[in-house]
């Protein structure tokens, strides 16, 4: 289990990445350049990484975490979904940069489907099933993302909770989708 010091060490170099994203692209940030923003030595930050990869996939599991995710019903909260964009909006630099670069959306994959196995949203087992599944939660992953990512890159078009009422349609769409192949 990591100790506080710990905990506020690596929040100290990831809040260091958000900085430097604001005038680098991920391939451009060094060690040295964190080390530079977060006031720390080159020791601390290989104590705690192997190298910038590990911090940036860390950063990554850290957005993922609070992206909002449908529930074992496979709709989420709307208040939950309103806390994550706002979440979102406040790291924004990190979310737009990690969803352009890909990063996100391999890990927002596995875990909603993660999330729809384990509460037995969907039938596994055929091999149509799981296309199907893998289908659905293409839209609902993607198009969440994508709705973020635009509102993020165009600002002051859409409020908060215009755009939590966009993704929990998409949801109650997937919803329908996986209801719909129940009732077959």
């Amino acid at each position: 289990m990591e100790n506080r010091r710990s905990r506020l060490t690596r929040l100290l170099f990831q809040e260091a990445l958000e900085r430097e994203l604001a005038s680098h692209s991920l391939a451009d940030i060094s060690v040295r350049s964190l080390c530079r923003q977060a006031d720390l030595n080159r020791s601390t930050f290989y104590l705690h990484y192997r190298s910038i990869n590990d911090l940036i996939d860390e950063t990554a599991d850290e957005l993922v975490c609070h992206f909002p995710f449908a529930d074992k019903y496979g709709i989420t909260n709307r208040n939950e979904i309103i806390a994550a964009i706002r979440y979102l909006r406040h790291h924004q630099r990190l979310f737009l940069q990690f969803s352009r670069s890909g990063l996100l959306m391999p890990k927002l994959f596995a875990i909603i489907a993660q999330k729809y196995t384990s509460h037995k949203l969907w039938p596994q087992n055929t091999a149509i099933d799981n296309q199907r599944f893998q289908a659905v939660t293409h839209y609902v992953v993607s198009g969440t993302n994508s709705l973020v990512t635009y509102w993020l890159s165009v600002p002051n078009q859409l409020s908060i909770e215009e755009v939590a009422t966009l993704i929990t349609q998409l949801q109650i769409r997937a919803r329908g989708e996986i209801t719909a192949e129940h009732s077959d």
